[in-house]
């Protein structure tokens, strides 16, 4: 047995063993390998970098069996080649991806919207007592919510206006009679839109709408504080139960 390494620049130690036949003492320069030693000796140049294979192939040159090596390559690759055409023979022909669509059509009608909301509690204004809010209330002549004590938040998807009225006469004690232009009201702050008929300041709404602000496009959370006075007399205003009710209507155009 015959043993030869060499060092790969790439890769790791390569060591090869070729069993070898000598005939006679005085040697010969020939070596004598059977199949199993070729095929063996075929896989692993085939592993083999080049400059492992041109040394152990500059080995089989000077014993004379790179001739049987190199038949038994070529055999290799024949077999090899003959492999990938069938290969690709079996390889399947695919069509091409079919593609199909359909639309959704989204749509529908939007209509005119508008909404109104409304804070604030004006139940208990002429609620007044005695020694204290009432007899001040008197000597000035009238009782006075507080600035935003009634706020209303309008939205709107296009042109809008916002009115005002009273929706019945006052309620009153026995057969008295409150005078409706007793009770004014004013817009306190400046909200989105134009501001009608005064209401900057106090007025008096009537019993059929009013417009007090109005606006030319949509609008979103505008906020509208209203201020509201009720006039009073010594000498008209008999004590009791009083009550009127405001009605705000705002409206798309």
């Amino acid at each position: 047995m015959c043993q030869f390494s060499a060092q790969d620049f790439t890769s790791a130690r390569v060591e090869l063993n070729i069993p070898l036949e000598i005939p006679d003492e005085q040697g010969s320069a020939e070596l004598s390998m059977g199949s199993d030693t070729l095929d063996s000796l075929g896989r692993m140049l085939r592993e083999w970098s080049p400059h492992a294979r041109e040394m152990v192939l500059g080995f089989l040159d000077m014993t004379g069996s790179r001739d049987l090596l190199d038949l038994e390559v070529l055999h290799m690759r024949r077999i090899i080649f003959i492999g990938m055409i069938a290969l690709l023979s079996m390889t399947p022909v695919w069509a091409a991806d079919d593609v199909d669509t359909q639309n959704s059509t989204v749509g529908g009608t939007i209509p005119e919207l508008c909404q109104i909301l409304i804070a604030g509690d004006l139940t208990g204004l002429l609620t007044l007592t005695q020694d204290g809010t009432g007899e001040s209330a008197y000597d000035a002549g009238f009782i006075e919510s507080a600035a935003d004590a009634t706020t209303l938040t309008l939205d709107a998807n296009k042109q809008w206006k916002l009115s005002v009225k009273y929706n019945a006469e006052w309620t009153c004690p026995g057969a008295y009679d409150k005078d409706e232009t007793d009770l004014t009201i004013k817009i306190t702050n400046s909200p989105t839109g134009t501001i009608q008929n005064s209401y900057d300041s106090y007025q008096s709404p009537p019993v059929a709408n009013e417009e007090m602000l109005s606006h030319a496009t949509g609008v979103s959370d505008n906020s509208v504080e209203i201020q509201t006075r009720v006039d009073l007399d010594w000498t008209t205003d008999i004590p009791g139960v009083y009550s009127i009710t405001l009605v705000y209507t705002m409206e798309t155009y």
